[in-house]
């Protein structure tokens, strides 16, 4: 019996220590998953928002496949994860309510415009048209705070459903131009 105060004091002195080594083992983690998703926050927070106007049918092109070309467009931006697209309906909606038609829009004054009234960074426009026996798909950001086309790209096809897929490669170029990883072509060494 008089051992007894003494390994329950041992027991207890033991309980304590582990309880007090889970609680700072469940702050630690915490701690850790709350600066792991602060960091997720901030890059989530510096993805630009871009609104995309619908592409312009240019020589030999209708508009309902200069839209569908918007869409394929529209769409590899979104799977890059990179941008924060507005959706398109949004777009439609905003320009209904301002009495502004996409297909009116045709200079920068007015894509800035649009752009301040969906909140967008920037505005991305363009023009896919027939040349010879190719089509070309060309694209131009606007950045809505500057008011300038401050990135541009192109790509064409023999075809235009081979847009599709010049698509993605179109997006992977803007990228790499709006993030500044692009190797320097003889082009750009003299911009």
């Amino acid at each position: 019996i008089l051992f007894l105060p003494d390994r329950f004091l041992t027991l207890r002195t033991n309980l304590c220590a582990r309880f007090e080594m889970t609680v700072k083992i469940v702050n630690l983690t915490a701690f850790i998953l709350a600066i792991g998703l602060s960091g997720l926050q901030a890059q989530e927070t510096k993805k630009l928002r871009i609104a995309i106007l619908d592409i312009k049918a240019g020589s030999s092109i209708t508009q309902p496949e200069a839209e569908t070309i918007t869409g394929f467009l529209t769409t590899d931006m979104i799977n890059s994860k990179k941008f924060h697209i507005i959706d398109r309906q949004n777009i439609s909606k905003v320009l209904k309510e301002q009495g502004i038609s996409q297909l009116g829009c045709t200079d920068s004054a007015c894509e800035v415009q649009v752009g301040k009234l969906l909140a967008a960074n920037k505005i991305l426009t363009g023009k896919v048209s027939k040349f010879g026996d190719n089509y070309a798909l060309n694209v131009f950001l606007t950045d809505v705070e500057k008011g300038t086309q401050d990135v541009a790209d192109k790509v064409s096809s023999s075809t235009l459903e081979g847009l599709e897929s010049s698509s993605l490669q179109l997006v992977e170029k803007l990228i790499c131009r709006i993030e500044g990883g692009c190797k320097e072509t003889s082009l750009l060494k003299n911009e």
